[in-house]
């Protein structure tokens, strides 16, 4: 084989093997999907995660339940607490969760976005209320 021949098949390789990396994790969909399982729920957390410009998501429950998910990311500055709902009767639950514990959150379709506790305690966080203006990224 001549040197161009090798040169070209190496980088064909390289770009074939990124596209496989790229195909494995999650990928964009539209906001208003409703996810059936946990690849569907990562995909949807990614997708509000980074129209919010959002990093580092993370899942809080990998193995997660078949009707809610949890997910975190983060800004430079705050931490965030994705929760992707499977059924409207989780997403009905999940929303009266988030209003009885009386923290500001942000509802679009199967998902809700809350600012993350940042307390030692768990009376500390829930006295500890942040200001709604830290969900604008996500309305």
């Amino acid at each position: 084989m001549t040197r161009p021949f090798r040169r070209s098949v190496g980088i064909l390789a390289g770009v074939l093997l990124v596209g496989l990396i790229q195909a494995c994790g999650p990928s964009i969909v539209a906001l208003d999907t409703r996810p059936n399982n946990s690849s569907q729920a990562e995909n949807l957390a990614y997708s509000v995660a980074s129209k919010a410009n959002c990093g580092s998501l993370e899942a809080l429950d990998p193995v997660g339940t078949r009707e809610k998910w949890g997910f975190a990311c983060q800004t430079s500055t705050t931490s965030y607490t994705i929760e992707v709902f499977g059924s409207d009767e989780s997403r009905r639950s999940g929303l009266q969760s988030l209003r009885d514990g009386g923290q500001p959150y942000v509802a679009k379709g199967y998902y809700a976005v809350s600012v993350a506790p940042n307390a030692a305690t768990k009376e500390e966080a829930l006295r500890a209320s942040p200001p709604p203006s830290l969900l604008d990224l996500f309305r």
